[in-house]
């Protein structure tokens, strides 16, 4: 018995303890895993995002093409342009159903043409929302029998999925956003008033008898001259850069753009193609 004692007694004694050296070793490594891992994911979770935004520029494009095959214009991208009386000619004819549930899932009243305040709204009433709210019952398409029998066709240009929507200004009107969450910025060249470009970084005057199709991509930093096109706020809508609800959100972005080059010691030049390189883009030539 007393020889087992001893054996035990030995083997305890002799089993050695970690030196502070080793757990700190240990500790090490541990973090740098994490590190790694933390990385991956998300570099993962960014491309993610950018094949998610690039897989619905691309949709777009496609079937904003369509469109302007069928109806021979391009879809509006302000109420304020010419061919954005199409929007007030459709609202006024189209009987919007009741108890309509729109594609985010919420019971919505018919809207008014000037609650289309941002491109990416308009964009999808023209693709599926207007065709959402004829095709809602039979009760609703017999009450749009003679705004369908106008229409060069009856059902929608593309679902779009739930991930693809949002109404990031609460509006109650569903944008299309990129994997951000940010609305996308649609500009048409308007061609009865014949506007001379598309002012888009990096489009600027390589577009101007078509259409363009942006997204901020993953620093959400870019720029739009919203200025010299007339409008007086930043076209996507009111994305709160600054949490004032009711700022010039153009000159927000510049400003920020502005900040960018300060800290990464960049003339405002430079930050702003830095700023538009991570930015996704798809556009439709037309013309010379």
């Amino acid at each position: 018995m007393n020889r087992i004692r001893k054996n035990i007694s030995k083997a305890f004694r002799t089993r050695a303890g970690f030196s502070l050296t080793e757990i700190i070793a240990v500790l090490a490594i541990i973090a740098i895993l994490a590190t790694a891992v933390i990385s991956v994911g998300r570099y993962a979770i960014k491309r993610g995002r950018v094949g998610k935004a690039k897989a619905t520029l691309e949709k777009l494009s496609l079937v904003i093409g369509l469109y302007k095959q069928e109806f021979g214009i391009y879809i509006p991208d302000s109420i304020e342009t010419a061919s954005g009386e199409s929007l007030g000619n459709v609202l006024s004819r189209l009987r919007w159903p009741a108890g309509f549930t729109d594609a985010v899932g919420r019971k919505r009243s018919k809207p008014s043409l000037n609650d289309y305040d941002k491109p990416s709204e308009i964009l999808f009433f023209f693709l599926q929302e207007m065709y959402d709210a004829v095709n809602a019952d039979s009760a609703s398409r017999q009450a749009n029998k003679s705004l369908l029998a106008s229409l060069p066709r009856t059902t929608a240009y593309v679902k779009f999925k739930r991930n693809e929507l949002a109404d990031t200004d609460g509006d109650k009107l569903p944008e299309i956003v990129d994997g951000w969450g940010i609305p996308f910025l649609y500009v048409a060249a308007d061609r009865q008033r014949q506007e001379p470009g598309l002012n888009i970084e990096p489009h600027e005057g390589k577009n101007p008898r078509s259409f363009s199709l942006y997204s901020f991509g993953p620093d959400k930093l870019g720029y739009y001259d919203a200025t010299r096109r007339g409008e007086q706020d930043y076209p996507v809508g009111d994305l709160d850069f600054d949490n004032d609800m009711d700022s010039e959100d153009d000159s927000e972005m510049s400003r920020r753009i502005r900040r960018f080059a300060e800290q990464e010691g960049y003339d405002n030049d430079k930050a702003t193609a830095v700023a538009n390189k991570d930015n996704l883009t798809n556009w439709r030539r037309e013309g010379l």
